[in-house]
């Protein structure tokens, strides 16, 4: 059925690290090498088949019954025809000019402020818009309905004005866990805003693979705490203290934003794009290895790095 497998990662992105089935340079037949961390095994996968979910994005009836507005409204008009098509064209004007200063030897990417935000943006609607976030939305209010309920009914306020619609409130928002997703995060634009403000002020840094030898997997964002104390969890740990926040914009090049309070170091690096050794290369690859769900990435079938992963895990895992 049409629309039916809903994607958290945008084939638009996922075919920067892919490949056309054939010579048409127009073909949406675009295939990936995956490597399956569960098996093991290395297999060429359509971009169109992985990394979604059927009707991950479908909203219930109960929300829209008669209403005009279709119940595939992220997925058709939000993401398809608006989202995903500005990512389309921020993706390629990022590998055209990354890869044109990187070739005339440019050390520098300085991108304006508008266009930072630019990318932060759509960085920020694809972390919120994954299933962990979903996950971790409903956790939490799941956790705050029960004690608001624990509150009511221990106190004895069940009749008390207002009580009766805030319990209303719980069991609508858990009724369409789809909306609640959505409203309390890639569509929240004060959260979004939030992140776009804090990140587009860190530090950026372009590492580059000269072979396009970057990963990229199932769950491409990674927030890599570097403090090792006690640290507040802003915006979802985006901006939080000690933060690298790495995603792997093409196999050419994985953004790093570095949080400025933490990496004062960093500073005369800002905008900088860092030819990576073989050794830089591998800890973002492991990185990605470790955060994937089930399948890691490549636009070649070179995954050394996700083999050795996969033997250390199941030498673990038979200790």
């Amino acid at each position: 059925m049409p629309n039916r497998y809903h994607h958290y990662v945008p084939q638009c992105y996922l075919r920067h690290f892919g490949f056309a089935k054939n010579s048409k340079l127009n073909s949406k037949d675009y295939f990936i090498f995956g490597y399956n961390k569960h098996s093991g095994k290395i297999i060429p996968v359509s971009v169109d088949k992985v990394c979604g979910e059927d009707y991950f994005y479908k909203l219930s009836d109960l929300v829209f019954g008669d209403n005009y507005l279709d119940s595939l409204y992220l997925e058709t008009k939000y993401f398809a025809d608006n989202i995903e098509k500005q990512l389309s064209r921020l993706l390629k004007f990022l590998e055209t000019e990354l890869l044109r200063s990187a070739s005339m030897r440019t050390d520098k990417f300085n991108m304006p402020k508008i266009g930072r935000k630019i990318v932060v943006k759509h960085l920020a609607i694809q972390y919120l818009r994954h299933p962990n976030m979903r996950k971790y939305d409903l956790d939490l209010l799941n956790e705050i309905d029960n004690e608001i309920y624990d509150f009511i009914y221990r106190n004895n306020l069940g009749n008390t004005p207002g009580a009766e619609e805030l319990l209303n409130d719980g069991k609508y928002f858990n009724d369409d866990k789809v909306l609640t997703h959505a409203m309390l995060s890639f569509m929240n634009d004060e959260i979004i805003e939030q992140i776009v403000d804090a990140l587009s002020d860190n530090i950026w840094i372009y590492n580059y693979s000269p072979n396009g030898d970057f990963f990229t997997c199932d769950n491409p964002i990674h927030i890599t705490p570097h403090y090792k104390g006690e640290v507040n969890h802003t915006l979802l740990g985006l901006n939080q203290y000690g933060a690298e926040v790495s995603w792997p914009i093409n196999p050419y090049f994985t953004l790093s934003i570095y949080d400025r309070n933490y990496f004062p170091q960093k500073e005369c690096n800002d905008n900088s794009i860092i030819y990576c050794s073989e050794e830089d290369i591998n800890h973002y690859n492991i990185i990605r290895y470790g955060c994937a769900k089930d399948f890691v990435f490549s636009k070649s079938k070179n995954f050394t790095t996700a083999e050795r992963c996969f033997m250390i895990n199941n030498i673990f895992n038979l200790q």
